[in-house]
């Protein structure tokens, strides 16, 4: 842990002029919007009432909502295996003492980490820092990757895997960040504003590392809506395009996985290079009438995301929650970035024929 405040503030001092010009951006709103639906539904899902009500439906709803899986594509799998390793009466009783146990936090997290499978410290941090976001922090690798580039917490952030004595050090650091930015002027409420902030520098850090690409920069319709589909394929759902949607929306690309006791789950894909946005955003409400489509992924490049988000706003707040929006050339990359793992993993001839 850094222990010199006046350490603290050189080492954030290059990252504090750019944070504060985010603050006044609408996608900082976004954000911040996103971590204080979470702390709403989280502070209901996670009391106390809420763990001794827990099924495995919500057991479902809190994993599959975790900013740790958001790379998995089959988490009723992950819930299932999870269960399988411990009964869900268990698992709520643990979770019950992870968050609301009286022993000290160092020996909650080790008692939660060592007898809860497959969460690991992301997700274990997560949950603790949306259930109690003034004391807990997350421990994510972008967040590690943040906190390196700043250069605090040096022995930490090459370390996944930590423990409950490891996580108060990191609860501490991210105490003393909060009160130097509020010193700052700043507004921070709590470490979840620590959080935004560390990941503003991660990802701030790695598009000037890799050198900014222009706003409206160009891509081929066909070709991102074929990548699209092969991410889906790659991360396990049933992926297609020109995809009718009823009642009346015809999508380029769906994404299609069945969820066990949720029933079928749907994500819809546009395209938007150079057409009508309104005729854009009326076809995706359209779509969402489908009680299956849980959310609408808007793909364009970065001059057209800003362009579709402003006319958005017009609209309900209901709607504009179920809209997601990503980048072309993001999609571009994943797809390169699967194939590539792919033909790594194929190498080892697991499925070798004989």
């Amino acid at each position: 842990m850094t222990e010199n405040v006046s350490q603290i503030k050189e080492l954030l001092s290059p990252h504090i002029k750019d944070y504060k010009g985010w603050v006044e951006s609408e996608d900082f709103k976004a954000w911040d919007e996103e971590r204080r639906e979470k702390v709403s539904t989280y502070s209901k899902l996670l009391s106390k009432k809420g763990i001794s009500a827990m099924t495995e439906v919500e057991v479902h709803e809190l994993i599959s909502t975790l900013w740790a899986f958001g790379g998995w594509g089959n988490k009723d799998y992950l819930v299932t295996r999870l269960l399988k390793a411990v009964d869900l009466n268990k698992f709520k009783q643990l979770l019950t003492e992870l968050l609301w146990g009286s022993n000290p936090l160092r020996q909650r997290y080790d008692n939660f980490n060592e007898n809860v499978k497959y969460l690991g410290s992301a997700a274990i941090t997560e949950i603790l820092a949306f259930a109690h976001p003034n004391d807990c922090a997350i421990w994510s690798e972008r967040i590690r990757t943040g906190f390196k580039r700043i250069g605090l917490l040096r022995d930490l952030v090459d370390e996944y895997w930590i423990d409950g004595h490891d996580y108060e050090k990191i609860c501490t650091e991210y105490k003393a960040i909060l009160a130097t930015l509020s010193d700052e002027g700043i507004a921070v409420r709590d470490l979840l504003d620590v959080d935004l902030f560390i990941y503003k520098v991660s990802v701030t850090r790695e598009a000037e590392e890799k050198g900014e690409r222009p706003e409206d920069y160009e891509f081929n319709h066909a070709a991102v809506q074929d990548r699209i589909l092969e991410v889906g394929q790659f991360l396990g759902y049933a992926a297609d395009k020109e995809v009718p949607v009823p009642p009346s929306a015809q999508m380029d690309a769906v994404w299609t996985v069945s969820l066990g006791n949720l029933g079928v789950v749907k994500y819809v894909f546009e395209v938007q290079r150079r057409g009508s946005v309104d005729s854009l955003l009326i076809k995706l409400q359209a779509a969402k009438r489908n009680p299956a489509v849980q959310k609408a992924i808007i793909v364009s490049n970065t001059k057209g995301i800003k362009e579709v988000k402003e006319r958005a706003e017009l609209l309900s707040d209901e709607f504009t929650r179920s809209l997601v929006y990503l980048e072309a050339a993001d999609v571009e990359k994943v797809a390169e970035s699967l194939k590539e793992a792919w033909e790594i993993i194929n190498r080892l001839e697991l499925l070798k024929s004989t």
